[in-house]
């Protein structure tokens, strides 16, 4: 009976501990996206986000690195948002909706995983030091 409930607990401490992880993942991918995706709404109108700390929180939860190149990859998207067809929209661009869809793309997902591996990978080797 004691070999079974130490059993148990080891496993419920084991199980939490890897849905902390998955957790901290999933922040650390959200807090990168978001960062692409204000980098993108950013270059429209670079006074956009004078008032806000968003982008400094991110910087401090992911890194300077990975928040350099989000930003990077914002910017990228912005410059691919071409103006609107239509003759009565003047020409404007649709940047909310095209970062927004950056932001939901799969490709930014694919980009955040990435960087959350290279920051881990990184994160390990100083802590070694």
């Amino acid at each position: 009976m004691k070999n079974a409930l130490q059993l148990i607990l080891a496993t419920l401490l084991f199980s939490s501990c890897v849905t902390l992880q998955k957790q901290r993942t999933k922040d650390w991918v959200s807090l990168y996206k978001s960062q692409a995706f204000m980098s993108c709404l950013k270059e429209e109108n670079p006074t956009l986000l004078n008032n806000d700390i968003s982008r400094a929180i991110n910087f401090d939860v992911i890194g300077s690195s990975a928040a350099n190149q989000a930003d990077s990859l914002g910017r990228s998207a912005y410059k691919t948002i071409l103006p609107s067809s239509i003759l009565d929209l003047d020409h404007k661009k649709p940047v909310c909706n095209s970062c927004l869809d950056f932001y939901s793309s799969k490709e930014l997902d694919e980009a955040a995983k990435k960087a959350h591996k290279e920051y881990l990978r990184y994160n390990r080797k100083v802590a070694k030091i």
